[in-house]
């Protein structure tokens, strides 16, 4: 894994973390009402999250986007900078 978190070890515990998430979103679909509200953009594992709920809110003007930031800055470079301030 390269990118975020290389540095301090974090990478592998946010993948697992999102992981997680998105196995209790999975199973508390089939057991309860889930809804996401997407109120601005959802990049990557939040767009995956939202998708695996099938249940969507979506603000207009607001962003689905099931790839991550850094595939997306290949094709259109400097676009997601500064993504997590958002």
């Amino acid at each position: 894994m390269c990118g975020t978190g290389q540095e301090d070890g974090i990478g592998v515990e946010s993948l697992s973390g999102s992981g997680l998430v998105a196995g209790e979103t999975s199973c508390a679909y089939n057991d309860i009402v889930t809804m996401s509200l997407v109120s601005c953009r959802a990049v990557g594992i939040g767009a995956y999250l939202v998708r695996l709920g099938q249940r969507i809110v979506q603000v207009e003007n607001s962003h689905i986007i099931l790839t991550g930031a850094s595939a997306l800055n290949k094709v259109c470079p400097g676009f997601f900078a500064g993504i997590h301030d958002v």
